[in-house]
């Protein structure tokens, strides 16, 4: 039964895999000619595996356990791109050109070192990159406001942490191994100074999540705070606080089901201290207070695990060796001088928030409006 099946089964898979092909609009912007060269190869990659699971290896009727295990490997793959790369082929939409278009001229502005990842407004999730496929997906409405773009250089920073043998990037890569250093050193040192505070299994378990925590992922999401922070200034901050206060659970989690990310209130922190080492202090310490408020009012408590999970002087120490990175492969960083126009805007829009918070809403219009006005081709040259 099961031979006969995988016969069909495998066939009616790789016709599944040239109609996603034909799904490709024909007239997309060159924008996405590298995201849509990714796929065409994937796709014939998994068509020429499936046709391998149709040759005499499996024709006697043998390996068919062999056989099933590859197939579904090939369709699990097929369905993550299809529900990725491919719906954003397929789905692309005016709003994800304008995206586009922005990203490219923040790439410009900052001198970004590596392809411009194609931006998808199909995200269910927030802001998030894949970097295997250099896709970015934002939530659909993001196009018409502007207080959470800064978020955008955030994710454009973890490609600098994935992409591999690219000279390009390498002093960043290099940075953050050092970095890397350092954690390790601060979790070894606190096993071997703090053990007896508790109990041997439970201090044992509490580290243990700690170093899955730290590596890579909190580190990974702290450079690309930095890289941000560096990038765009001020802004990033004011974003991050925007969004704990809309989406945020416990600022001060470090036991909690969410490790992939490291605490908002240590986030925040790496952010200000961002910010001072490139001479924007006095919005740090706007930064700071309104922070405060805002742990203040929602009632935070911070329990003493926490300040030996993220110690002050670590995130520092990342902080400096981040600017280190983002120097080295020659992004510009942000300073208060800095005249790029997507930096001014998106500066701007919070000094205008603060101003004037319930009139800001009227700003941002006008402002989007004018933004794709000013910043993006005419049709005719978008293609």
């Amino acid at each position: 039964m099961l031979r006969p099946y995988l016969d069909g089964a495998i066939q009616q898979t790789i016709v599944r895999g040239q109609r996603l092909i034909l799904r490709i609009p024909r007239d997309l912007p060159r924008d996405y000619s590298a995201l849509e060269q990714i796929c065409r190869s994937r796709i014939n990659t998994f068509i020429e595996e499936l046709r391998s699971l149709l040759g005499d290896l499996f024709r006697d009727g043998t390996n068919q356990g062999i056989r099933l295990r590859r197939f579904r490997r090939i369709v699990a793959d097929l369905d993550l791109l299809e529900t990725t790369a491919f719906m954003a082929l397929a789905r692309a939409h005016k709003d994800d050109h304008r995206f586009n278009w922005l990203l490219e001229r923040i790439k410009r502005e900052i001198r970004f070192p590596l392809p411009t990842p194609v931006v998808s407004a199909l995200s269910q999730e927030y802001f998030q990159i894949e970097t295997n496929l250099n896709l970015l997906f934002v939530p659909l409405s993001e196009v018409d406001f502007l207080l959470h773009i800064p978020d955008l250089y955030h994710e454009l920073a973890h490609p600098l942490l994935s992409v591999a043998n690219d000279l390009a990037v390498e002093p960043f890569q290099k940075l953050y191994h050092s970095a890397l250093e350092n954690v390790i050193d601060h979790l070894e040192q606190l096993e071997r100074h703090e053990s007896r505070r508790y109990g041997p299994s439970s201090y044992k378990r509490m580290l243990d999540l700690w170093t899955e925590g730290w590596c890579p992922y909190w580190l990974n999401e702290f450079f690309c705070d930095a890289f941000a922070a560096f990038t765009v200034g001020p802004a990033y901050g004011w974003a991050h606080l925007h969004l704990s206060a809309k989406r945020g659970k416990d600022p001060f989690e470090v036991l909690g089901p969410n490790m992939s990310h490291p605490a908002d209130d240590a986030r925040m922190h790496l952010v200000c201290e961002c910010l001072n080492l490139t001479d924007f202090g006095e919005a740090a310490g706007r930064l700071t207070s309104s922070w405060s408020t805002f742990l203040q009012q929602s009632r935070a408590k911070r329990e003493p695990e926490y300040d030996r999970c993220y110690p002050s002087p670590l995130l520092k120490e990342i902080a400096k060796k981040a600017l280190e990175g983002v120097k080295g492969i020659g992004c510009r960083i942000a300073h208060p001088s800095t005249q790029d126009s997507v930096h001014i805007l998106l500066n701007s829009a919070w000094d205008r928030f603060w101003e004037d918070p319930s009139r800001y809403s009227e700003w941002e219009q006008r402002a989007v409006q004018d933004l794709y006005a000013k910043l993006l081709p005419t049709d005719s040259e978008s293609q």
